[in-house]
């Protein structure tokens, strides 16, 4: 059985520990092969950390000082107030090895739990890193990773109705990602006629991510069978 992973963005697990602490949200899409490991609600400001994993056998790594978090809803802003485990560019982190994680941590000003996606956004000059439509819902993280763990076990039924679900409980998710994934497991059901439906729902939808999401699925070698 194929891997969700194949073709998705890079979409993690996620769980909350405590209500202040989200560990590892699901996310649309990122720049660079990062995670984001933990978003923590402080006192006076809103930690997130995330970890970046090095392809580069000559790997460097930095963060501009120039960093926001905007909600994706809003479009609020929230400018970095700093950060820990990375340097600040033109410095940078050297990698000792391809494979390397190097987790960090950026500190905003205190965020409301009621925000419920975040997109983050280096604003630098080249090679600028961003991670878009992070879920700080825990619902909505809590329903994707039941899909995930369904579909892990190979119980295809219950992983396509799961992501279906959580598609339709958050309308006001404006990105497509988890598309691609039920497309993919209608594929691997051999339904072809429903995997055409949602593709279609994808296309005709106004997605941030719509183009990235589609250019993913032209890659794919049942893409004919969803336009035919």
């Amino acid at each position: 059985m194929k891997s969700l992973s194949v073709i998705v963005f890079l979409v993690v697990f996620s769980f909350s520990v405590f209500a202040q602490i989200i560990e590892n949200p699901n996310f649309a899409m990122a720049s660079h092969p990062m995670k984001v490991t933990k978003v923590e609600y402080l006192e006076l400001s809103t930690l997130i950390e995330l970890s970046i994993e090095n392809q580069s056998p000559t790997g460097a790594f930095c963060a501009d000082k120039n960093i926001f978090v905007q909600d994706v809803i809003s479009g609020l802003k929230f400018q970095l107030i700093s950060s820990k485990g990375i340097p600040v560019c033109p410095a940078s982190y050297q990698f000792k090895q391809v494979g390397e994680l190097l987790t960090f941590q950026l500190y905003f000003p205190k965020i409301s739990p009621v925000i419920k996606y975040l997109t983050l956004v280096e604003d630098c000059n080249s090679n600028c890193f961003s991670v878009v439509g992070i879920i700080l819902d825990n619902e909505f993280n809590n329903e994707i990773n039941l899909g995930y763990e369904y579909y892990t076990k190979g119980k295809l039924d219950f992983a396509v109705a799961a992501f279906q679900q959580a598609i339709e409980n958050h309308p006001d998710y404006s990105f497509s990602f988890l598309y691609l994934n039920v497309i993919q497991t209608y594929i691997e059901i051999g339904d072809v006629d429903n995997a055409k439906k949602w593709y279609n729902k994808l296309n005709n939808g106004l997605f941030t991510d719509k183009k990235q999401v589609l250019d993913r699925l032209k890659q794919q070698p049942y893409y004919k069978q969803l336009i035919f």
